[in-house]
């Protein structure tokens, strides 16, 4: 599938419900099992319809092929938070951090880890 390809068929599930882009970007993927935009999506949309065990496979998926995003790393760190793996959270969170420090999605891991770390202490 080429780039404008993608581009079209990312932007026709901007406004849809997650449920209803999980299924269509199911079967897009289905025909293009190797796309890794299409499995961001997808691992997305599953993250937002909170069925983090399923969206947690996909971008560890990504995320064993390359580096990834921060974004990525984030929201890979917060499915493991809601399924209650702590560890492998605070460490994908660092990973965030030390990705791109100064960015939005680094200040919100460096607030998630100081409320933490203040429930903790108390």
């Amino acid at each position: 599938m080429s780039g404008n390809e993608n581009e079209e068929v990312l932007s026709s599930y901007k406004g849809c419900h997650a449920d209803s882009n999980i299924d269509i970007v199911r079967r897009t993927l289905a025909e293009d099992p190797d796309n890794d935009l299409l499995k961001d999506w997808l691992a997305l949309n599953l993250y937002q319809a909170e069925r983090f065990a399923e969206a947690a496979l996909l971008y560890e998926e990504i995320l064993a092929k390359s580096k990834g995003t921060p974004d990525q790393h984030y929201y890979l760190g917060n499915c493991h938070y809601a399924l209650g793996n702590l560890e492998a959270a605070c460490r994908l969170w660092q990973e965030v951090i030390e990705m791109d420090p100064s960015s939005k999605t680094a200040q919100k891991v460096i607030r998630k880890l100081q409320k933490l770390s203040d429930k903790e202490a108390a």
